[in-house]
């Protein structure tokens, strides 16, 4: 009778080798890591709203202020869904703390309402014609 020679060491080393494969795998093609606050936006409250009735648009334009460096707080709905473009509100702090958002939501109206005791900073609000909405 002969006796069967187990490969175990084999089997352990491409066990290893092959954990070290999809951890590679994942560094390289998982999710990103986020992009670090830059400056003051940290420190800024801000909460985005839908304000054109499209299911998650809030949730999507606020991923994108995420990873400009603001800190999302909230996410919403807006008083009405008839706002056509975007629409930046600053209600505390600088204007210039805001105007990064400008490119991240394709060049929304930024507007400045000063309430320094609103809940929020920077009140962002999706409109009909952002290219989250209309797939662009």
């Amino acid at each position: 009778m002969r006796r069967r020679r187990r490969n175990w060491p084999l089997i352990v080393g491409g066990a290893v080798l092959g954990g070290i494969l999809v951890s590679l795998g994942f560094a390289l093609f998982g999710p990103r890591a986020r992009v670090p606050a830059v400056g003051q936006r940290a420190e800024l409250r801000v909460e985005v709203l839908n304000g054109c009735g499209v299911d998650g648009a809030a949730m999507r334009a606020a991923a994108r202020v995420r990873r400009a460096g603001y800190r999302v707080e909230s996410t919403g709905t807006a008083d009405n869904y008839h706002y056509r473009r975007d629409v930046v509100v600053v209600r505390s702090g600088d204007r210039d703390d805001a105007k990064p958002l400008l490119e991240v939501l394709d060049h929304p109206i930024l507007i400045e309402q000063r309430l320094e005791s609103h809940d929020y900073d920077i009140t962002v609000i999706v409109g009909t014609e952002h290219r989250l909405v209309n797939g662009n």
